[in-house]
């Protein structure tokens, strides 16, 4: 594949770091900004508005309305489990 890990790595970090900053505030990414990059990075993992809110829910462990650092991780994890089996 050519890619390290750890440049795996810095690519999701730097991508939590560009869509999170979209408001002003780098350190969580609102409800906005997710929806930005999940349509904008992997639109074809996106599909119904609902669908999408439910998902957000489900990121925001804290219930305070915005994606932390940590909380995108978990995400970037179901991520990488449903791809897995969309590719199976």
């Amino acid at each position: 594949m050519g890619e390290s890990m750890l440049g795996a790595m810095a690519v999701l970090m730097k991508n939590f770091y560009k869509y999170a900053g979209t408001d002003g505030d780098n350190a969580s990414m609102s409800k906005a900004e997710l929806r930005d990059m999940l349509t904008t990075e992997i639109p074809d993992m996106v599909g119904d508005p609902e669908k999408l809110k439910a998902f957000f829910a489900g990121m925001d462990g804290d219930n305070d309305g915005q994606v932390s650092f940590n909380e995108y991780i978990k995400l970037v994890g179901c991520l990488m489990v449903i791809l897995k089996e969309m590719m199976s």
